[in-house]
């Protein structure tokens, strides 16, 4: 069994769809993309969720949905994307059932939302305050418009990657980053 798991390792998701759709040992192949892509699922959701406990039931909704779905995925190389689409539709669902808007958000450590990459030892705590207040400022957004700004600037996901997860037209993302845009200049001027 061990040699079977690892041959599963071995291979591209690509190949790991196609063994799925011609009625391989699903179970095995199921396994091992769960494993691949766990990480990923859960720390978007965490990221787009704030909490550990909705995290958790999200991801299971959103590996169940992969999985029943996956006939579906018209071409295998997008897996990923598509896994992330899945993702992001998922957490919005959520957040919409749950009338869980951007206030409810406001409490959040905003220094995890930012990058550590992006930061680096000289940043001054007023560089570090300014971020803080920023970030405040787009968490007062509503969620559809602070999620696709941090798409965009956080994630740096092109529009046409907004709209392949968001299954939203290019203008419409546009737009949407337009007004985000818009919204978060008037709160930083009334500060």
């Amino acid at each position: 069994m061990i040699g079977v798991s690892n041959l599963f390792m071995n291979l591209s998701d690509t190949e790991l769809i196609s063994l799925i759709k011609t009625g391989e040992d699903t179970k095995l192949i199921f396994n091992e993309i769960y494993n691949r892509y766990y990480n990923k699922v859960y720390f978007k959701s965490l990221q787009i969720l704030k909490s550990v406990e909705d995290t958790k039931d999200v991801v299971h909704d959103i590996f169940v949905k992969v999985f029943r779905n996956l006939e579906s995925l018209k071409n295998d190389a997008h897996f990923s994307s598509w896994v992330y689409a899945i993702t992001y539709n998922t957490c919005l669902s959520f957040l919409k059932e749950n009338k869980r808007f951007s206030d409810d958000l406001a409490e959040v450590d905003i220094l995890e939302d930012i990058s550590v990459s992006t930061l680096n030892e000289d940043l001054t705590a007023i560089k570090i305050e300014q971020l803080n207040s920023i970030m405040m400022m787009i968490m007062k957004l509503k969620d559809e418009e602070r999620l696709i700004l941090l798409m965009h600037y956080y994630d740096e996901f092109s529009i046409k990657e907004i709209t392949t997860y968001t299954g939203l037209s290019e203008s419409a993302v546009k737009m949407r980053l337009k007004r985000s845009r818009d919204k978060l200049k008037q709160l930083i001027s009334k500060t």
